[in-house]
């Protein structure tokens, strides 16, 4: 019931704290092991959803970020051979992105080089 309350809380954009609401119900999906609806949260929370962070839940949404990114980037070029990349419907969600653009920043600035590599690839 709470976990309710606190998702639907998170999809009120009037609602001041949407983003912790977003948050809070990301974790406790993450400990339900429902690591897609985890991700959906985590990317509603914003600034909230810290990759600066060393955990557990932090290195599995980015790593399921990572992987949903490139799924989404393979479709979209699809998409292009497929001459549809003016009418395409389908366009890289745009918090994904945003995510992946923190950890390559994040990645220069903890100087692994090598892990930028490895997300770029």
């Amino acid at each position: 019931m709470a976990l309710i309350f606190s998702e639907e809380l998170s999809e009120d954009d009037k609602f001041p704290n949407h983003e912790l609401a977003a948050s809070i119900a990301s974790k406790v999906y993450f400990f339900l092991e429902e690591y897609d609806d985890s991700l959906q949260l985590a990317l509603r929370a914003g600034e909230m959803f810290n990759i600066h962070e060393h955990s557990q839940y932090v290195d599995t949404l980015i790593s399921r970020c990572v992987d949903k990114y490139i799924e989404e980037r393979l479709r979209l070029e699809e998409d292009r051979k497929d001459g549809m990349e003016e009418d395409a419907p389908f366009r890289v969600n745009p918090k994904l992105e945003s995510i992946i653009n923190k950890m390559f920043e994040r990645c220069f600035q903890d100087h692994q080089y090598t892990q930028a590599i490895g997300i770029a690839l």
